[in-house]
């Protein structure tokens, strides 16, 4: 079974009018730019069949603004319910709930969403603001037992649309407060597996996955092994990013650099599996 745990999927208005949307400032950081591509419902299911991924994980974008967030929720909710369990979907919690994140979260579960995110501050940066909101999300989301994505950028290299400082050590004195919630750390946690070397931090990250979400534009191959000799097989999760790549840019390399039963079991299909319950 192959998984694609992080993919981004939009309802028709986002897809055919995104002008409409750029009064949030997220949004319009991130597709501001004409050639940042926006992949609807067929788009999606078209890249699965072709590239034979079984089941898909969509995740919601970061709104600011509630409206948008419950809007693309409720899109969501109805693409999973249509799929019979083909595509699974994390749902938004606005950045404009501030700290009231629990009607939001138990909406969520409500439509049948399997987790929070990705959250990212692209527009604000993680601030003291970001940083309170953040808490609350994860608050509630250890009350209504819903995994979290969370956007960890890189602190260091190229700038990119989205780019922000992810203060790292800001980061993790917030999530050792959440050891029991089960946290995705999206694009390798911008790096911030390495300090799984030290035990403290270890500890701290046990229930923690890592996606190796745009790989291709960020690592070369040697990151598939240094992660799998610091926090091994069982918390990597396949994550393409589609549409910014698909399945195929990440195959070869990730077979050079991982033995196939931990490529094949584990990192393309056996974790997400059991972090879905599946």
């Amino acid at each position: 079974m192959v998984v694609d745990f992080h993919m981004h999927l939009f309802n028709e208005a986002p897809c055919l009018k995104r002008d409409r949307y750029f009064d949030d400032a997220n949004f319009k950081m991130i597709y501001g730019d004409r050639r940042a591509r926006i992949a609807g419902l067929d788009s999606i299911a078209g890249y699965m069949d072709g590239s034979g991924i079984d089941i898909g994980v969509v995740m919601s974008f970061s709104w600011i603004k509630s409206g948008y967030s419950r809007e693309q929720n409720n899109y969501l909710g109805g693409v999973v319910r249509a799929s019979e369990g083909r595509i699974r979907a994390f749902g938004s919690i606005p950045m404009d709930a501030g700290r009231a994140t629990d009607g939001w979260a138990g909406e969520i579960a409500d439509l049948g969403l399997s987790g929070i995110g990705e959250i990212g501050f692209y527009s604000p940066g993680f601030d003291g603001e970001a940083l309170s909101y953040l808490r609350s999300v994860l608050e509630s989301a250890r009350r209504f037992s819903l995994p979290v994505s969370i956007h960890v950028n890189e602190p260091v290299g190229h700038l990119y649309s989205g780019k922000y400082e992810p203060g790292f050590e800001r980061l993790y004195d917030l999530l050792r407060d959440f050891a029991d919630v089960t946290i995705i750390l999206s694009h390798w946690g911008g790096g911030l597996f390495f300090y799984e070397l030290m035990p403290e931090v270890a500890e701290s990250f046990r229930n923690f996955y890592y996606d190796n979400a745009a790989t291709p534009y960020l690592y070369d191959g040697r990151i598939y092994r240094a992660a799998l000799d610091i926090i091994g097989s069982k918390r990597i999760l396949f994550g393409s990013d589609y549409p910014l790549l698909k399945l195929e840019r990440y195959v070869e390399v990730m077979r050079d650099n991982l033995r196939d039963e931990v490529f094949y079991g584990d990192i393309m299909g056996g974790n997400a599996a059991v972090l879905l319950g599946l």
